[in-house]
């Protein structure tokens, strides 16, 4: 080998070999290595065969054949095996030197073309668009195979003519593609068209053909051109039916939106552009997901996951508007499967609800109102099943009534928890609601959740249900506080007439027997004079201080008391009052005891303080046994001023703590005329204490009696 040619095979980028005619290897070049891995002393003295893939041995063994007849060898790919045992696609040209008993062959590594072609031809058979190609100058039209199969041909039968392939197309329509043909050769300008085509087996179907320029030469003209061919029968056919459907939907009240896989816009008609407000056109291809309200968006995305062939998932969401605004609709979405040729798609039809959602929502407001209404209204009101009187509904103030949340009560009967009637008097309920559609009004006696008897007033009406059967709405009137008060007035007027009559009698008796004097009709001793009038006086003062107890009681509640403060020791007012108090108790016995700790300086009135240190110790002096002990003390606790009026008397009925500092109660009427008393001087005490800045209270003793407990701040340590 001369020194160009060893040069040559030593730097060819092209795989060479040097083989015996039977198959052994006595040369290689380096691009063995470059390409499969092997080395050169790797390979020297085996069979080539043994690195050829199983499957390509029987045409290399036939190649081989030829190439022993003197044959030469072109075009040849087979794969041969790498160092790392994958296989790599090499074609060969190869030529023998018979008298020299060599092979000498050139491959070229075509792996990546191999692979291209490869899925190419998958492309084209999942595709079925075939393709075609022409080189100017020899009149052969290639074909692939998808295009044999399109026109019913046999590929074994070689290569067309440009007139043979013509012809396949219907008479009406061959001048179109000759003339488009003849100006894509002559100027490179492409076609693409839809024609009719008879097939070898004389079946007329539809096809899309398409031509463009391949390769051109130095001048600019066309030396090469190639198309596609695709039969579009069916596509063709579902495009008119398409447009029939179209006419249709395009005349629909309702929008109708189609969605390919992955959700983009495919198809909408007029209606549903103009539910979005948007134009046609620019919704093609728009993600459908973007039109929806991002609050309802995660719903939409889960029923188009849903949706499917034989169940449409139907929902209400609000559609982005363009104006930024929204819009409810509701949709009917269903997944459109097409037999696998084409995508799937998904179909819905939109209809506008806004109007009926704004309705709604009016009516739920209103509801709500009535709900919250109905709820917080402070009568009592439960909600009856007609003609069962099953629970239905109550608000607040009934479940406050009853003690129960109303859901827990649902199943009862209306007369076990109110009425409680016998059947007779249900009868006569029945008839009255019948009739006039209202029964009462019926005032009875319920034990509410604290056990307390409360009286109630019921009156009811039956009212016709939007949905469902009739109800009684019964309205519950409390009316145990109207009647307390109704009783206080009566025993007030009572009380305050007997306070009233006993002293106008005495001053009446006095006064009488005095005029009866002067005139000379009865003799009066200058002492018994002097009495007279002195129970005439002690009466009036006595008048007096009724009218000023009422008048006090009638200002601090209007208005409040107007106070003169001043700086005073508790202990001190306290102390006068005792002696004010002196002669009460020594008339009934009773010794009041005083215990002080330290000096209490307060701010206050002395007038009100006395007031209220006065009505504790009278309570106190005429609730006490004679020779019993009313023990008073004056302590500091904290930063307040105590004051404790404690006696041993018959004390405060517990049914009764709650009501002492009540105007116008004492715990027994029958007490109250023995002792007398207007029932006004706990109230005072208390609103007195009160507008001092303190605060007034009853303690039980354990041993029995009562004890009153008054606190007030002690001066600089409140206003």
């Amino acid at each position: 080998m001369d020194t160009a040619a060893a040069a040559y095979f030593d730097h060819a980028w092209d795989l060479l070999v040097v083989a015996t005619m039977a198959g052994e290897l006595t040369d290689v070049n380096p691009a063995w290595t470059r390409v499969l891995g092997w080395r050169r002393e790797q390979l020297l003295g085996i069979r080539y065969l043994d690195l050829v893939h199983p499957d390509d041995l029987a045409e290399t063994r036939t190649a081989l054949t030829a190439l022993r007849r003197g044959e030469v060898i072109t075009g040849l790919a087979n794969r041969y095996r790498a160092v790392d045992g994958r296989y790599r696609w090499l074609e060969w040209n190869v030529v023998a030197d018979l008298d020299a008993g060599l092979a000498r062959g050139v491959a070229r590594e075509v792996t990546e073309q191999r692979r291209e072609a490869t899925l190419l031809r998958h492309v084209e058979q999942l595709s079925q668009i075939g393709s075609w190609e022409f080189e100017l100058g020899s009149e052969e039209v290639w074909w692939s195979q998808v295009t044999h199969e399109l026109h019913g041909t046999d590929p074994a039968q070689g290569p067309l003519t440009v007139a043979q392939a013509v012809a396949f197309y219907s008479a009406e329509v061959r001048d179109r593609i000759q003339q488009a043909f003849e100006t894509l050769v002559a100027t490179g300008d492409g076609y693409d068209l839809e024609l009719p085509l008879t097939t070898a087996d004389g079946r007329v179907i539809w096809v899309r053909t398409t031509g463009r320029a391949r390769r051109r030469d130095e001048h600019g003209a066309v030396t090469s051109v190639y198309g596609t061919i695709a039969d579009v029968t069916l596509e063709r056919q579902r495009r008119r039916e398409l447009l029939r459907f179209k006419e249709f939907v395009e005349l629909a009240h309702d929008g109708v939106w189609e969605l390919d896989g992955e959700g983009r816009t495919s198809y909408a008609n007029r209606r549903m552009a103009e539910l979005l407000a948007r134009p046609v056109a620019e919704l093609a291809g728009v993600v459908a997901s973007s039109l929806v309200v991002e609050e309802d968006r995660e719903r939409f995305v889960h029923a188009l996951s849903a949706a499917d062939e034989a169940r449409a998932q139907e929902l209400e969401l609000r559609l982005a508007l363009s104006d930024g605004t929204a819009r409810w609709v509701q949709l009917a979405l269903r997944l459109c499967a097409h037999n696998g040729d084409r995508p799937s798609t998904h179909l819905a039809v939109v209809a506008d609800v806004s109007a009926l959602k704004e309705s709604e929502e009016r009516s739920r407001r209103s509801e709500a109102q009535l709900r919250a209404f109905f709820d917080l209204a402070p009568t009592p009101i439960l909600v009856t099943r007609w003609p069962d009187g099953e629970l239905l509904d109550g608000n607040l103030a009934a479940a406050a009534l009853l003690g129960c949340p109303i859901d827990e009560l649902q199943g009862h009967q209306h007369h076990d928890l109110l009425l409680e009637l016998n059947p007779a008097r249900l009868g006569v309920i029945r008839e009255q609601l019948s009739g006039t559609a209202r029964y009462g009004p019926i005032e009875r006696e319920i034990v509410d959740v604290d056990g307390a008897t409360r009286q109630v007033v019921l009156e009811g009406v039956l009212v016709p249900m939007a949905v469902g059967e009739p109800a009684v709405w019964t309205v519950i009137d409390d009316v145990t506080e109207r009647r307390r008060v109704e009783r206080l007035k009566q025993e007030f007027v009572a009380t305050v007439s007997h306070e009233l009559r006993t002293p106008l009698t005495s001053i009446t008796g006095a006064v009488d027997l005095l005029a009866r004097a002067i005139v000379g009709e009865v003799a009066v001793e200058p002492d018994r004079a002097v009495d007279l009038v002195g129970v005439a006086r002690r009466n009036t003062d006595r008048l007096s201080a009724l009218v000023d107890d009422l008048l006090d009681l009638s200002r601090i509640d209007a208005e409040g008391l107007e106070l003169d403060l001043e700086e005073l020791d508790l202990g001190v007012v306290v102390e006068e009052s005792i002696a004010e108090h002196a002669t009460t108790a020594r008339d009934r016995g009773v010794e009041v005891t005083l215990s002080t700790h330290g000096p209490t300086p307060i701010r206050g009135e002395v007038r009100r303080l006395l007031q209220v240190v006065g009505n504790l110790l009278a309570n106190a002096i005429s609730f006490s046994a004679p020779g019993s002990v009313v023990e008073v003390s004056v302590q500091r606790r904290g930063q307040q001023a105590e004051l404790r009026v404690r006696d041993h008397g018959p004390g405060v009925p517990a049914d009764f703590e709650s009501l002492l500092f009540e105007p116008f109660t004492q715990a027994d009427s029958s007490d109250r005329r023995a002792r007398g008393g207007t029932g006004l001087g706990l109230s005072i005490v208390e609103r007195v204490t009160i507008q001092h800045g303190g605060r007034a209270a009853y303690e039980r003793p354990p041993d029995g009696g009562a004890c009153f407990l008054v606190e007030l701040p002690l001066a600089g340590t409140a206003p």
